[in-house]
């Protein structure tokens, strides 16, 4: 859901690893519904098993124009 309009979204998920580094998952819902089709994004940051929070972030549309 952004603002008040339901939106369908596709998730594409991937995952970064590195040896001896750490592993990143970064996780996109997108729509063609939403303008630059990017709705939410999260990245997450772990390093032997155990996530580093200092290292995650997260981006959400709020609300955007255009037709209903």
């Amino acid at each position: 859901k952004v603002g008040d309009r339901e939106v369908v979204c596709a998730v594409v998920e991937a995952t970064t690893e590195a040896v001896g580094a750490a592993t990143t998952v970064k996780k996109e819902w997108r729509s063609d519904a939403v303008p630059g089709r990017l709705v939410r994004r999260e990245v997450r940051v772990f390093r032997g098993g155990r996530e580093i929070a200092e290292a995650a972030s997260q981006m959400d549309v709020v609300r955007f124009g255009g037709k209903r």
